[in-house]
């Protein structure tokens, strides 16, 4: 509904994060390559292929790839390389299968194979993919929406991470677990990340406060995006988590 009213999914988080977030890295991105992982649709790519040199996007769901294939066309994005693979630690062959029904952006590795959907897809190690795109530019963003594959899909990237040092836009549903927040800063830590933060619609809920109480509150007050510094996140989950080595973010 969000694409169809407004052209773009989360249209007022994107404009907040690179317009007013990381408005000072817009010369530098205009030069420079983002990595799309886990693009499903297209709707970041799309968005950031107005923004960067060059997107390579990356998505193994058969359904997601040939829709985003066709939302490139339809909005004229020829510098951006679309792969239907997915990043990770290893090079294997994996079971993509949806979390939620109806909705294939909820598609997650899993190890059951008898799952409704449920598809064959290919894994690659990143640096090995990276290594071989010929002519990138030096990679200033890597995006990153996996649904709870990111440890090995940053882990995949450990040597483009340390020699480039883009910033990494991520999520994280807890702090908790292989894929929680905790583990997540730690493997970045030793790959020489300092900053993380959160941009967030970071209103003071008590945790026990119902979904439709929280949205009734926010339609009266008016809902606002917070961006915070933070040593470590809490157990919740955050659609956009940020980190960087050496910038700091206003």
């Amino acid at each position: 509904m969000e694409i169809l009213q407004f052209g773009v999914y989360e249209r007022r988080l994107l404009s907040l994060l690179f317009e007013h977030v990381l408005a000072r890295f817009a010369d530098e991105f205009a030069q420079r390559t983002v990595l799309d992982i886990g693009a499903n649709i297209g709707n970041h790519a799309i968005y950031m292929s107005r923004r960067f040199k060059r997107v390579v996007a990356f998505e193994p769901g058969y359904v997601a790839y040939h829709l985003l294939q066709a939302n490139l066309r339809l909005n004229g994005a020829s510098n951006v390389d679309a792969r239907a693979i997915g990043l990770s630690d290893r090079d294997a062959f994996a079971t993509l299968a949806p979390q939620e029904t109806n909705n294939i952006g909820s598609n997650a590795v899993t190890t059951k194979s008898d799952v409704a959907g449920a598809e064959r897809i290919e894994l690659r190690r990143g640096d090995a993919v990276i290594a071989g795109c010929a002519d990138i530019e030096p990679i200033a963003l890597v995006k990153i929406d996996v649904e709870g594959h990111e440890i090995e899909a940053l882990r995949g990237l450990s040597n483009m991470l340390q020699a480039h040092r883009p910033i990494i836009l991520f999520e994280t549903k807890g702090k908790h677990g292989e894929n929680g927040s905790d583990a997540i800063l730690a493997l970045l830590r030793g790959l020489g990340y300092e900053n993380f933060y959160t941009l967030a619609k970071d209103f003071p809920f008590p945790h026990w406060r119902s979904p439709i109480a929280r949205a009734a509150i926010r339609a009266a007050l008016g809902a606002r995006y917070v961006l915070q510094r933070r040593e470590s996140f809490d157990d919740r989950y955050y659609n956009l988590a940020i980190a960087t080595s050496d910038q700091e973010l206003a």
